[in-house]
C-alpha cells in the first residue's frame, strides 16, 4: 500500500478544493466558516482533557462526530451535498441536545440574572466553545447555503455549552458570578 503524503501543494497559491472539485480562495466565507467549525472541535478536543463525567465526554464525542458531518456539508455546495451522499445530521442528535440540556437544567440552579463566562477551569474552556459556536452559527447563517436542521444544531450547541459550563460550575462548589452594570 502506498502511503498517501499530507502534503498536495495544490494549496500553495491560497486556494482549496470543495468537495465536488471547485476551487475557491481559502479567503472565502465558506472556507471561513469550516475553519471556524475545525477550531470549535478542537477547542471541545482542549475541553475533553478537563472533563471526568463519562456522560459529558460521550456526548462531547457525539457532538465532535456531528461537527464533522457539518464539516463536510458546508464544505460542499449543495448540489454535490446530493451527489457526493455526504452523511447528514439527523433529527435524533438535534433531539439528543435538548435532552442534554433539560437533564442538566434541573441540576443547576435557576437562572434569575446574567452571568460572566468563566468559573473553573473546565467551566471556562466550554464557555470558549459556546462563544465560537454562535460565531461559526452566525457565519452559517451569513453563507445561507446551509441545511435547516445544521443551524438549529449550532443554535442547541450553544445553549447546550452555556448548561454545561453551568454545571461544571457548580459541581466544583464555584459559584456563577453575576454581571452587575454600572449605573
Amino acid at each position: 500500500m502506498k502511503k498517501s503524503k499530507l502534503y498536495t501543494r495544490t494549496g500553495d497559491k491560497g486556494e482549496t478544493s470543495l468537495v465536488g472539485g471547485q476551487r475557491v480562495s481559502k479567503a472565502s466565507a465558506r472556507i471561513n466558516l469550516y475553519g471556524n467549525l475545525d477550531e470549535l472541535n478542537s477547542y471541545i478536543g482542549l475541553s475533553l482533557c478537563y472533563i471526568q463525567e463519562v456522560r459529558l465526554k460521550n456526548t462531547f464525542k457525539r457532538i465532535q462526530d456531528n461537527i464533522f458531518v457539518l464539516g463536510s456539508n458546508f464544505a460542499s455546495l449543495k448540489e454535490d451535498r446530493e451527489n457526493y451522499n455526504l452523511p447528514k445530521l439527523k433529527e435524533d442528535e438535534l433531539i439528543h441536545l435538548e435532552e442534554e440540556i433539560d437533564y442538566f437544567d434541573t441540576i443547576v440552579d435557576p437562572l434569575k440574572y446574567f452571568i460572566l463566562p468563566g468559573g473553573g477551569v473546565a467551566a471556562s474552556h466550554i464557555h470558549i466553545c459556546r462563544t465560537k459556536t454562535r460565531e461559526v452559527e452566525r457565519q452559517a447563517v451569513d453563507l445561507g447555503d446551509v441545511e435547516r436542521i445544521d443551524l438549529e444544531y449550532l443554535n442547541r450547541l450553544s445553549d447546550y455549552f452555556f448548561i454545561v459550563a453551568r454545571f461544571l460550575n457548580k459541581i466544583e462548589n464555584i459559584k456563577d458570578v453575576a454581571w452587575v452594570p454600572n449605573k
